[in-house]
């Protein structure tokens, strides 16, 4: 597990597992970064960067049938949410 935050209250957080038995093994991954935003330049309208967050998560899954002959999938999801004032 890590997180990180910086400026604009930047955060960065992530967790990752990864386990496996016999013939079994898996890993899970997850991730949120999030942002206030910020603007580099106040004398134009908007924002450089809208306050945002998004989320990640992964999962991987091995299966070994034999020594020549395995199996593995994997999914990933990620969503994102960003404020944003169009006009």
């Amino acid at each position: 597990m890590s997180y990180r935050i910086g400026s604009n209250n930047t955060q960065d957080v992530q967790a990752s597992i990864k386990q496996g038995f016999e013939k079994l093994r898996y890993a899970l991954f997850a991730n949120r970064n999030s942002s206030n935003g910020y603007d580099l330049t106040p004398e134009n309208e908007g924002q450089t960067v809208n306050p945002f967050v998004n989320y990640t998560v992964k999962g991987r899954v091995y299966y070994n049938f034999s020594y020549k002959l395995s199996l593995s999938g994997s999914a990933r999801l990620y969503d994102q949410e960003q404020e944003a004032a169009l006009r």
